[in-house]
């Protein structure tokens, strides 16, 4: 009898590793579905990003914009009065006043220049983003489905075997039940280990004789005095 209870727990820790690689397996199909939300969030927070930049970029540009019509309206009128002027000194007043109004343009203009490259750039970020999110919604629906399918055939495996697991576990006797799930909360599914030549197969420490006798004669129930799991009869 106690032999085919050694083999009912055997079967169980089996069961329990099945499982255990089921719920990776479900984890991994999740994985899938995270990793793409993770990046679209990711590329999400890249776009709020650069709108507000092009908004900020914008106001900016049209205010250069204007100080670059004022300058031009001032240099104008400056060459315009430079045409009057009657005396040396007027004469070298506004020369060092156009002077000064075209640095200013040619500052606004080049300021103008560069920053309308970096409108463009954020304009064709975020026209990139909309298109790449279009598809990774699309894709992301597909790979949704595909993993929902897959999950729900894990699950109901899952739940098969913890049918089995639950109908071995009760035809165990009180003691094997007991041991088994003190060993298995802490061990989970490598709660048994086979002894090999007087080291526990789990923590490869070295078994006493006697428990190595004892267990081997498949009679009794041991547990390695290391590691605590539960030791098994080879035969």
């Amino acid at each position: 009898m106690h032999k085919e209870n050694f083999l009912n727990l055997i079967e169980i820790q089996s069961i329990l590793k099945k499982i255990e690689t089921l719920n990776n397996k479900i984890e991994g199909e999740k994985k899938r579905v995270s990793d793409i939300e993770n990046q679209l969030k990711f590329r999400e927070e890249l776009y709020a990003t650069d709108k507000e930049a092009l908004v900020k970029l914008g106001f900016l540009l049209k205010e250069k914009e204007s100080n670059l019509l004022k300058a031009e309206k001032k240099l104008k009128e400056a060459k315009d009065n430079q045409k009057k002027v009657d005396s040396e000194k007027q004469a070298k007043a506004i020369d060092e006043e156009i002077s000064s109004l075209e640095i200013s343009k040619r500052e606004l203009e080049d300021f103008i220049l560069n920053h309308l490259d970096e409108q463009e750039t954020l304009n064709n970020n975020i026209a990139d983003f909309e298109s790449f999110k279009s598809g990774v919604l699309k894709t992301l629906r597909e790979i949704q489905n595909d993993v929902d399918e897959k999950i729900q055939i894990e699950f109901n495996e899952i739940k098969n075997l913890k049918q089995r697991e639950e109908n071995l576990i009760s035809i165990l006797p009180k003691n094997f039940q007991d041991i088994f799930s003190m060993t298995a909360k802490r061990l989970k599914s490598n709660s048994l280990a086979y002894i090999d030549h007087g080291k526990c197969g789990g923590c490869q420490m070295s078994i006493p004789s006697m428990i190595c006798q004892e267990v081997e004669s498949g009679t009794v129930l041991e547990l390695c005095p290391s590691c605590g799991r539960i030791l098994l009869p080879h035969q």
